[in-house]
C-alpha cells in the first residue's frame, strides 16, 4: 500500500501547509483603530460569505470532478470578496491612517488563536481543500513498462475535509479520483496492451494517523483493445505486481499505482474556525474564515497569500469585523467595520 499512502500522504502534506500559513508572523496585526460597533453595517459586509454547506462533496466520479471545479471557483470568489471589501474600505475612508493602539486586545487575540491553531483543532473547526490535476500534473514516472497516453483525455481530483469529531480530536476524509489512459510494452501478452483506469480512493481516520486501515479503493480497468471491463478494488492492489498467483487486472494495477506521480495542477483550502470564547483570550471570536488558492507553476519560494476575515466581540461587548489579506497588492492594509487602515506586516 505504499504508493496510496504517498497518494494519501499529499493531503496530509496541503493540511500541514494550512498551519504554516494561518500561524505565521504576519497575521500578528500590530494594533487596531478606531472604528467602534457594526451599528447595522455588518449584514451588508457579510453578504455572499461561504458556509459549510456549500462545500458538500459527493462521494463518486463523475460529480465528484465537477464539484472540485465548483468548490475551488467558491474560494475563488471568497477570495474576491476579500479584495472588494478592501478595495471598497479604500475608497469610502478619506485619510487612511496607522492602526492605532486601541485594537491591540483585538490583534493579540488573534495571534492566541493562531498560535493555538498550531497544537489542536478548536472543536467545530473545519478546513476543506480540494485539488485538480490534468495532463500536465499527472504523470509515470520514467519505466520500461507503462506509459500514459498523453493524446488521450487525463483528469482527476483531490478532496480533503478535516474537523473535530464528537470526541473533539482532529479527524480528516479524503477522496482522490483518476481517470487516466496508458499502454503496457514488454511484460508478455498476458497485460501488453493499452487500458484505461478509472479509480476512487477513500481514506479516512485521525489527523496524522494511518488512514489506510479505513481505506477502500473502487473502480474499472478497461482493456481498450477489446473494451473488456473489470471491477477493481483494494483487494486488487498488491505488495508486488509480479506476485505469485496475482490476476492479470491485479498486475496491471499495481504496476500504474507503483509508477504514478500525481502533482496538483491548483488547489484552494477554505478554513472555518468557529465561536473561540477562553480565558486566554481578551474578547470573543464569533467566527472567523480563511482562504488561499495555489496554481502549478507559481513561485515555489513565495507565499502563497491567504484572504482572512473574522468578526470579534471586545470587553466592551462591541463587534468588530476586521478583513486582511497577505497579498502583495493588500497586505498594507486591513480594513475594521468598513474603514481601511495602513497596516506595515512585520
Amino acid at each position: 500500500m505504499k504508493r496510496i499512502a504517498r497518494l494519501l500522504g499529499g493531503a496530509l502534506i496541503l493540511l500541514v501547509m494550512v498551519v504554516a500559513l494561518v500561524s505565521c508572523d504576519d497575521l500578528l496585526l500590530p494594533g487596531g483603530q478606531q472604528g467602534g460597533p457594526l451599528d447595522g453595517l455588518l449584514d451588508g459586509l457579510l453578504d455572499g460569505v461561504p458556509e459549510i454547506g456549500d462545500f458538500d462533496f459527493p462521494a463518486a466520479p463523475p460529480d465528484a470532478r465537477e464539484a472540485a471545479e465548483q468548490a475551488i471557483q467558491r474560494i475563488q470568489q471568497e477570495m474576491a470578496r476579500i479584495t472588494g471589501e478592501l478595495d471598497q474600505a479604500e475608497q469610502r475612508t478619506a485619510n487612511i491612517q496607522e492602526l492605532p493602539e486601541m485594537f491591540d486586545d483585538l490583534m493579540d487575540d488573534l495571534g492566541t488563536v493562531m498560535d493555538a491553531y498550531e497544537e489542536e483543532f478548536y472543536p467545530g473547526m473545519e478546513v476543506f481543500s480540494f485539488g485538480l490535476f490534468d495532463e500536465n500534473s499527472l504523470y509515470i514516472e520514467d519505466n520500461d513498462y507503462i506509459e500514459i497516453d498523453e493524446d488521450a483525455a487525463i483528469s482527476g481530483f483531490r478532496f480533503s475535509r478535516t474537523f473535530t469529531n464528537e470526541m473533539d480530536q482532529a479527524y480528516m476524509e479524503i477522496s482522490i479520483g483518476v481517470n487516466v489512459e496508458f499502454e503496457i510494452t514488454g511484460l508478455g501478452d498476458e497485460i501488453n496492451g493499452k487500458y484505461r483506469i478509472e479509480l476512487l480512493v477513500n481514506a479516512a481516520g485521525e489527523f496524522n494517523a494511518d488512514m489506510e486501515e479505513d481505506m477502500t479503493l473502487l473502480g474499472t480497468l478497461t482493456n481498450l483493445n477489446n473494451n473488456d471491463e473489470q471491477p477493481l478494488t483494494q483487494n486488487d492492489y498488491l505488495h508486488k505486481w509480479n506476485q505469485e498467483g496475482a490476476q492479470p487486472r491485479q498486475k496491471i494495477l499495481t504496476l500504474f499505482m507503483e509508477y504514478l506521480v500525481i502533482e496538483l495542477e491548483e488547489s484552494a483550502t477554505q478554513i472555518f474556525y468557529p465561536e473561540v470564547d477562553s480565558d486566554d483570550l481578551n474578547g470573543e471570536f464569533r467566527f472567523g474564515l480563511v482562504s488561499f488558492y495555489d496554481e502549478a507553476g507559481d513561485d515555489e519560494e513565495e507565499d502563497v497569500p491567504i484572504y482572512l476575515s473574522f468578526l470579534w466581540e471586545g470587553p466592551d461587548n462591541e463587534e468588530y469585523y476586521v478583513v486582511y489579506s497577505t497579498h502583495e497588492d493588500y497586505e498594507e492594509i486591513v480594513a475594521i467595520n468598513g474603514v481601511a487602515y495602513e497596516f506595515i506586516p512585520k
